[in-house]
C-alpha cells in the first residue's frame, strides 16, 4: 500500500508539475505574440490551450477513480461479496465506460455468479476496449472449452482454441496456466491444443486447416 501511494503521489506530481510548465510556456507565447493586431490569435490560443489542459486533468482524475474503484471491486470479490464487488466495477465503467480492465472485473463476477451469457459478454467488451490485454481472452477460451463437454461443435472448439492462442501470444502465462487448468480438460487431449501452447505464433495455420468435430 505504501508503495501504491508514492507512486499516486508521483503522478500527481508529474501532473502539476507538467500543467505548470504548459502554463509558462502558455505565459510566454502570449508575450510573444503581444500587439493588438494578434489579439485574435493569443484568445485562440489560450482558449486552445485551457480546453486541452482541462481535458488532461479531467483524464487524469478518471483514472485515479477507477483504479480506486477496481481496487475497491477487487477486496469485495476476494471477500465473496460478489454484488458489491459488481457495483464497484460499474462504479470504475460510470468513470470511463472504455476500461477494459473493469469490463473484465466485471465479466469474472458474472462467471462467479454463474451467468455465463452476460460474462462473456463483458469480456467481448474488455477485448474491444482493450485488445492487448490476455485476461479476457483466456477466460472466454475456457468458458468455450468448458461448453464443449456438454455441447461439442467445431465452432466452440475453434473459439476456445482461437482465444487461447491470442491470449498466450499477448501474455505468456496462459500457456502454463492453460495446461493445467481443468476448465480446458475437454481439449487438452486436441492436437490443436498441444500446437497452439507449444508453438502459438505458428498454430494459426493449425486453425486455419480445418478442425475436426470434437469427441464427446
Amino acid at each position: 500500500m505504501a508503495d501504491a501511494h508514492r507512486r499516486e503521489m508521483l503522478e500527481i506530481v508529474t501532473v502539476f508539475a507538467a500543467i505548470t510548465a504548459l502554463l509558462m510556456a502558455g505565459f510566454y507565447a502570449v508575450h510573444w505574440l503581444a500587439g493588438e493586431a494578434f489579439d485574435t490569435v493569443r484568445f485562440s490560443l489560450l482558449s486552445a490551450f485551457m480546453a486541452t489542459l482541462a481535458v488532461a486533468v479531467g483524464r487524469f482524475a478518471n483514472a485515479r477513480r477507477v483504479r480506486e474503484h477496481l481496487q475497491i471491486g477487487d477486496l469485495e470479490r476476494a471477500a465473496g461479496h460478489l454484488p458489491e464487488a459488481l457495483t464497484a466495477y460499474r462504479m470504475a465503467l460510470r468513470a470511463d465506460r472504455y476500461s477494459g480492465a473493469a469490463h473484465c472485473r466485471a465479466g469474472i463476477v458474472y462467471e462467479l455468479q454463474g451467468n455465463k451469457t452476460e460474462a462473456m459478454a463483458e469480456y467481448q467488451r474488455s477485448i474491444a476496449c482493450d485488445p492487448n490485454i490476455g485476461e479476457p481472452r483466456y477466460r472466454r477460451a475456457r468458458l468455450l472449452a468448458e461448453s464443449i463437454a456438454s455441447a461439442p461443435s467445431v465452432e466452440n472448439l475453434r473459439g476456445a482454441l482461437s482465444n487461447l492462442r491470442e491470449a498466450i501470444m499477448i501474455d505468456d502465462w496462459a500457456r502454463e496456466r492453460a495446461t493445467a487448468d481443468p476448465g480446458f480438460n475437454a481439449v487438452h487431449a486436441e492436437p490443436e491444443f498441444q500446437e497452439i501452447v507449444k508453438n502459438p505464433a505458428k498454430a494459426a495455420a493449425v486453425l486455419a486447416n480445418g478442425i475436426r468435430q470434437p469427441e464427446q
